[in-house]
């Protein structure tokens, strides 16, 4: 007989971590600064988590240092950049900075395109 188990039973892992996991979008913590870690594409079901996240963190939790990590991220569809630019807004509503980090050369481009050259890195 095999005994069948989720995803989160087979790893130990917490509910939000499985969301998390999945997604594609870990949220991290280091010295004071959010670090958001993008994973695969950025197509409308993520870019909604994110836009969702990136609020949260911003207004809901008044962080005020925010690190998007992009090395791993793909946008296939540049139209879901827009969140990026509204995060980057609120942000400096609230006096906070949101960086975006490490895009590789076709979404810093796109980025770029969107807007949002002061706030690559």
């Amino acid at each position: 007989m095999v005994r069948m188990t989720t995803w989160r039973e087979s790893t130990g892992a917490a509910p939000a971590e499985s969301f998390r996991a999945r997604s594609g979008i870990v949220v991290s913590r280091y010295q004071g600064t959010v670090v958001v870690s993008i994973h695969g594409d950025l197509d409308g079901p993520r870019a909604a988590d994110l836009d969702y996240m990136l609020a949260d963190l911003i207004d809901g939790q008044g962080n005020r240092s925010v690190i998007v990590d992009l090395r791993d991220a793909t946008a296939m569809d540049p139209q879901w950049l827009s969140l990026f630019t509204d995060a980057v807004a609120r942000a400096g509503r609230r006096g906070a900075t949101l960086k975006l980090k490490d895009a590789p050369a076709a979404l810093d481009a796109a980025l770029k395109r969107h807007g949002l050259e002061q706030s690559t890195d």
